[in-house]
């Protein structure tokens, strides 16, 4: 069992360049991907403002939260000094459709992919457009869907209540799992400024919600 993220960048008109635009998704896209939240090679931008990407079903809610704090911390803005130029100089968000299922053996292109999880996540991201949502999930199974969609409500509120400081603590967080003296020591700020930023975050509600959710995943993978 898998799960497809299919998303769009919320007002990408409003952002600048899309050139920047593509280079500081790819920029997040690959950084996920590093650290094991993306499987490998399987990420795609596409329409300059939209992206793709599969990882494991189990992974799903953490990976769609850190996309969501690395755009909106613009994490690509701590690039490397020779690429930094090259993205955007603002934060921005995406909405998120999450499909968790079975998928097919995956060409070469992600966009030609097809299976479950990818017509899932497809209709789901229309969907929560017009229900001004920012971050959805679902499977085949009603059941587990109520489950799922108590989880991304809840997550939703904590999200947007986010800064971009907060985000950057948080992504850093979620990607590397490192100490808050090793996240202060990143950001350039004091370890104290890194516990305030993760506290008003709501982070250990955030690590409930994400052990609901990983809860619910291993009762379906077990049935």
């Amino acid at each position: 069992m898998k799960a497809v993220l299919t998303a769009d960048v919320v007002k990408s008109s409003d952002l600048g360049g899309q050139a920047r635009l593509i280079r500081s998704l790819k920029y997040v896209l690959s950084e996920l991907e590093d650290h094991g939240l993306i499987d490998q090679g399987l990420w795609q931008v596409f329409r300059g403002d939209s992206f793709q990407f599969v990882t494991s079903a189990k992974n799903a809610m953490l990976s769609a939260l850190a996309i969501r704090t690395g755009l909106k911390g613009a994490m690509y803005r701590f690039a490397s000094p020779l690429i930094r130029e090259d993205m955007l100089d603002v934060s921005m968000d995406a909405r998120i459709g999450i499909g968790i299922g079975d998928v097919e053996e995956i060409p070469p292109m992600l966009s030609e992919s097809y299976g479950e999880a990818f017509t899932l996540s497809g209709i789901l991201l229309d969907r929560i457009e017009l229900e001004e949502r920012r971050i959805c999930m679902t499977t085949a199974d009603d059941e587990l869907n109520s489950h799922l969609d108590i989880v991304c409500r809840l997550a939703g509120v904590l999200i947007n209540e986010w800064s971009e400081n907060s985000s950057q603590a948080l992504y850093r967080h979620f990607l590397k799992n490192e100490t808050q003296l090793e996240t202060a020591r990143f950001l350039g700020i004091t370890q104290s400024s890194v516990h305030h930023r993760l506290r008003i975050a709501h982070l250990d509600e955030i690590h409930y919600l994400l052990s609901y959710f990983k809860e619910q995943i291993y009762k379906k993978l077990k049935d």
